[in-house]
């Protein structure tokens, strides 16, 4: 009987353990990041273009567009993992804002969300300040 409470015991760590692992820097989802700071005055049209062409590089499709707000979907694994973002830009710079996913346990509540979203909404920023600059 005991042995049989020890390896429950045992079970139950690990599960917690990998758990924790799997979420690791989970906690610091921001449903709304401020892109890079651009110089300016900025050239809107140029923003524009900088965004549609950081967004195809990275392979995130547009599927909406409206003035001063370009609407992206991200799929990996064959659309197991996908995310939907606006991203809103004008005179004044640029926010990415999370919208919707599937397979990334995002709680808005808790802000949590899985640690790869954080790395492919950098990547997104680096792109456009990187394009703008060019």
């Amino acid at each position: 009987m005991q042995k049989k409470i020890l390896f429950f015991a045992v079970f139950v760590i690990c599960f917690f353990s990998i758990t924790a692992a799997l979420h690791a820097d989970s906690g610091n989802f921001q449903p709304v990041v401020q892109g890079q700071v651009l110089a300016a005055p900025i050239d809107v049209k140029k923003l524009d273009k900088s965004i549609r062409l950081s967004l195809a590089q990275n392979n995130w499709r547009l599927v909406k567009e409206v003035p001063g707000e370009l609407y992206a979907h991200f799929e990996k694994s064959e659309g197991i993992v996908s995310i939907d973002i606006r991203i809103k830009y004008s005179d004044a710079g640029y926010t990415l804002e999370y919208i919707d996913s599937k397979g990334l346990d995002a709680n808005l509540k808790r802000k949590t969300i899985h640690r790869n979203y954080p790395r492919w909404i950098a990547a997104i920023d680096r792109a456009i300040y990187t394009k703008y600059l060019e």
